[in-house]
């Protein structure tokens, strides 16, 4: 089984938007805390592959400020990176379109 996560930047108008994505992952407790932090730490509650697009990114700068988005970016980066004591047990992928 394969999870996707996608963030569309003509939808998602902040970073609690991304967080209602997330939360509506497979395997993600309620407790999620809803936040970069947690986000950052999402590899250590995924049991399935998981693709992440970022679609529009450049209004999903625009919604979320040129601060947020690169911070979120970072993040998401990092999580397909992972490499420690929260690396996924699956393959993160990441693809940011380009509009």
């Amino acid at each position: 089984m394969l999870s996707k996560l996608v963030i569309d930047g003509g939808n998602v108008e902040s970073l609690e938007d991304v967080y209602d994505l997330v939360a509506q992952l497979p395997d993600i407790p309620a407790w999620f805390g809803r936040n970069l932090d947690a986000l950052d730490e999402l590899g250590s509650f995924i049991k399935y592959p998981l693709e992440i697009t970022v679609r529009h990114p450049k209004a999903l700068e625009r919604n979320l400020g040129r601060k947020d988005f690169a911070v979120l970016i970072d993040v998401l980066e990092n999580l397909r990176d992972m490499e420690d004591e929260f690396e996924p047990a699956f393959p993160v992928s990441l693809v940011i379109e380009q509009s």
